[in-house]
């Protein structure tokens, strides 16, 4: 297990995991229950059985979740970016053009962004709905 996150709604647990059997990337997600019954926290619980989509050649590291929930980005060993459609859990765009690990995917507040980061200089900046390159944020100095 490398990450896990609640989606924007509440409703689910979803977890960056990969295969014991052949290493592919998984993203988990488990149903969210609240039942509000007691205490402060209410009654929940996480459903046993859990939905696994196979999206990366070798462990996913991290995945984020659009503000608006409509989208979910996992990046992992294999240097891309998978852009996921979360009504269909679809990985419907894929960013290639890393060559390192990807370790940090993150949204713009308005859901319109993607920004990337690799073990290689720069974050990429996509656009979400179909991972267009934006631009590269050097973080190298030029001084």
């Amino acid at each position: 297990l490398h990450e896990c996150h609640f989606s924007p709604c509440g409703q689910h647990l979803v977890a960056a995991t990969k295969s014991s059997v052949d290493g592919m990337g998984q993203v988990r997600i488990w149903r969210w229950n609240t039942g509000g019954g007691g205490g402060d926290c209410g009654e929940e619980e996480v459903k046993d059985d859990a939905s696994v989509f196979v999206g990366h050649t070798g462990p996913i590291y991290t995945l984020a979740f659009s503000p608006d929930g409509t989208r979910l980005a996992t990046g992992g060993s294999d240097a891309l970016v998978g852009l996921w459609d979360v009504s269909t859990m679809v990985c419907a765009s894929t960013i290639t053009r890393r060559t390192k690990f990807v370790r940090s995917v993150a949204f713009s507040y308005d859901s319109k962004f993607v920004a990337s980061c690799s073990e290689e200089d720069g974050v990429d900046i996509s656009l979400a709905c179909d991972g267009s390159k934006v631009g590269l944020v050097s973080l190298s100095s030029t001084a």
